[in-house]
C-alpha cells in the first residue's frame, strides 16, 4: 500500500518537475506567456517603470525579450519562471537576434502582449 501511495505521488509531481514529460517545453513556455501578459504585471506610467526581461528560447517576445514592470521583472516569480524556460531549453540549440528592445510603456502597459 505505501509503495502503490508513493508511486502515485510520484506521478502526480513529475509533470511538475522541470524537464519531465514535457519535451518541447510548450508548458513552460505557456506559464511564462500568462505571467508576461497579466496586466498587472506590465502596468506603468512612464517608460522609466519598464525593463526588458530575456524569455531564452522560448519563442516569447521579439528577439527572445519582453518587457515588464520594474517590480516585477526584478520579482522571485518571474526569476524562477525565467529558470524554467532556460532549463528547459537546456543543450537546445536556438538563435536569438541581437535587438535591443527599448523599455517603452504605451497606454499604461509596458511593451505589448505575446
Amino acid at each position: 500500500m505505501e509503495k502503490l501511495t508513493a508511486l502515485t505521488l510520484l506521478f502526480a509531481v513529475a509533470p511538475a518537475l522541470p524537464g519531465c514529460g514535457d519535451e518541447d517545453c510548450s508548458d513552460e513556455t505557456e506559464v511564462a506567456r500568462k505571467f508576461l501578459n497579466e496586466p498587472a504585471h506590465r502596468a506603468c506610467q512612464s517608460n522609466e517603470d519598464c525593463a526588458v526581461v530575456h524569455t531564452g528560447c522560448s519563442g516569447l517576445g521579439f528577439c527572445s525579450q519582453a518587457q515588464l514592470n520594474l517590480s516585477t521583472a526584478s520579482s522571485e516569480a518571474w526569476r524562477s519562471r525565467e529558470k524554467l524556460l532556460n532549463e528547459c531549453a537546456g543543450d537546445q540549440p536556438c538563435a536569438i537576434c541581437g535587438a535591443a528592445v527599448v523599455p517603452l510603456c504605451s497606454e499604461g502597459l509596458c511593451g505589448t502582449s505575446l
